[in-house]
């Protein structure tokens, strides 16, 4: 299941770790529902399931930063033991991050999308025509 993390899939350009590692850039509906299918996605793996209280908090963290910037084809290369670990740090620090970059978006896009067209709408119409 980890080793399938950083391996890229016939015709892709990319592995799946590579794909998940990057948030929303806009602030779009379209990338709202990436954001969501990318959390989705990232819970699917069930990495943020895994009890990992025995290890020192330091050392997933660590993985996990070489993870999110590290290239899957560097990350293949090492031994057994780190090239495991490294993807379900990656993948458990990701679970929560997914999460949370979806409700980021989702603020700003009622904040500043909705909230606008709200104030927009409830504006009398000459004061409309004054700020077009």
């Amino acid at each position: 299941m980890l080793d399938s993390l950083l391996t890229v899939p016939p015709g892709a350009r990319r592995s799946k770790l590579d794909r998940q590692r990057r948030g929303p850039v806009r602030i779009t509906g379209p990338q709202m529902k990436m954001a969501l299918e990318r959390a989705e996605e990232i819970a699917a793996f069930e990495m943020g399931e895994v009890d990992v209280s025995a290890i020192p908090p330091r050392r997933p963290a660590e993985l996990s930063r070489y993870g999110i910037d590290g290239k899957a084809s560097l990350l293949r290369r090492h031994g057994d033991s780190r090239r495991l670990a490294t993807p379900l740090a990656t993948a458990i620090y990701l679970t929560s991050r997914a999460v949370d970059d979806a409700l980021d978006l989702l603020e700003v896009l009622i904040s500043t999308k909705l909230l606008a067209r709200a104030e927009q709408e409830t504006m009398p119409p000459a004061q409309r025509r004054r700020r077009s």
